[in-house]
């Protein structure tokens, strides 16, 4: 489980994505970036990014959550 503010887009973060849509939200932009072919929903200041772009992503240290898949229920 990924909240929008737990990653952040940095120039030199190790994970690397592409920028499908942004919605402005007011004081933030929500910015959808496909990584390795699941969609994650980032929380940026407004106009950083645009559809299309390559971005690079980092843990902003607020915490991130990895559950295992759950099939069959």
């Amino acid at each position: 489980l990924f909240r929008p503010e737990s990653l952040a887009i940095r120039e030199a973060g190790p994970i690397s994505g592409t920028v499908l849509h942004r919605r402005f939200t007011g004081s933030a932009d929500l910015v959808t970036v496909r990584v390795a072919g699941v969609e994650l929903e980032i929380a940026t200041p407004p106009e950083r990014v645009s559809a299309g772009e390559q971005v690079r992503l980092a843990d902003t240290g607020t915490g991130v959550h990895a559950y295992p898949r759950v099939t069959g229920a």
